[in-house]
């Protein structure tokens, strides 16, 4: 029986120095050494429609319409309904973000808010107040025009050195 036990011994001994020592036991996870190749192939992006709708951080929102209006608009003149033009009192000035949000600033006030985008007209609605407004883009012009009641418009233009070469022309006069 101790010869058998010590035969057994000298076998398992001279089978374990014939192993390979990158061999590994059917237990174990093989690891990848740079020279072997991924042989699974790999996994596709799943085509299923989603069960859930996105929520609102996960909406994706298309603002390529809101590309002409993005960015700085200043009141640049009133126009009255016999046509002639009024130079504003005061500086009004919009920024319109990408993002679909806005900030007015009238007369040192600053006020915040939403606004849409189609192409051609540009819809408002005020943070604070609920205050709804349309503005209508004139493309040919690059301008923002609030046709206001009693027919009297304003223009706003984001071109601010069309702005100040005017006000520089009327100091001239």
């Amino acid at each position: 029986m101790r010869k058998l036990f010590i035969l057994a011994a000298a076998v398992l001994m001279l089978s374990l120095a014939g192993c390979d020592s990158g061999a590994t036991l059917a237990t174990e996870v093989p690891t990848q050494t740079p020279t072997q190749k991924v042989t699974q192939a790999p996994t596709q992006p799943s085509t299923a429609a989603p069960t859930e709708a996105p929520t609102q951080a996960e909406t994706i929102v298309d603002n390529s319409q809101l590309k002409p209006v993005t960015g700085s608009w200043m009141l640049w003149y009133y126009e009255n309904s016999d046509g002639t033009t009024q130079v504003p009192n005061s500086t009004i000035q919009y920024l319109f973000e990408a993002d679909g949000t806005f900030t007015a600033v009238v007369a040192g006030n600053e006020a915040t808010g939403t606004y849409t985008f189609d192409g051609e007209t540009l819809l408002y609605t005020a943070d604070a107040s609920g205050e709804e407004g349309t503005f209508i883009y004139d493309s040919t012009n690059k301008v923002l025009i609030d046709e206001g009641a009693g027919g009297k418009k304003a223009v706003l233009t984001n071109d601010m050195k069309r702005i100040a070469e005017e006000s520089t022309a009327r100091a001239v006069l």
